[in-house]
């Protein structure tokens, strides 16, 4: 699968050279996240799932020697869990019967 820009009218050679750049740039990051997915991919399978999930992804990166940024990864679907978390249960204490915040004071 390829990624197309839509088609936009340029009035500059800067926004020519910056089109001209984009393409390149989307096709690369599109063919690394297709490499780390399909490693993921792969995982899910030998695993008998259907979903790839983040962790899966951590695994994926930590395979391919990308321990860098699977760290940096680990640490933000810790952090995204913990809001969560934390969203979920305040949605679940102490709310009022009209679903309403009320604010004392």
């Amino acid at each position: 699968m390829v990624w197309r820009t839509t088609q936009i009218r340029l009035s500059s050679p800067k926004e020519t050279v910056l089109r001209i750049a984009l393409c390149p740039t989307c096709e690369a990051i599109q063919s690394f996240w297709a490499f780390v997915t399909g490693e993921a991919s792969e995982r899910c399978r030998r695993e008998w799932r259907k979903t790839i999930n983040g962790d899966d992804i951590c695994h994926a990166m930590r395979s391919l020697g990308l321990d860098h940024y699977a760290g940096a990864m680990q640490r933000y679907l810790l952090r995204y869990h913990e809001s969560e978390e934390l969203v979920a249960a305040l949605n679940n204490s102490g709310g009022s019967s009209d679903g309403k915040d009320r604010c004392e004071g």
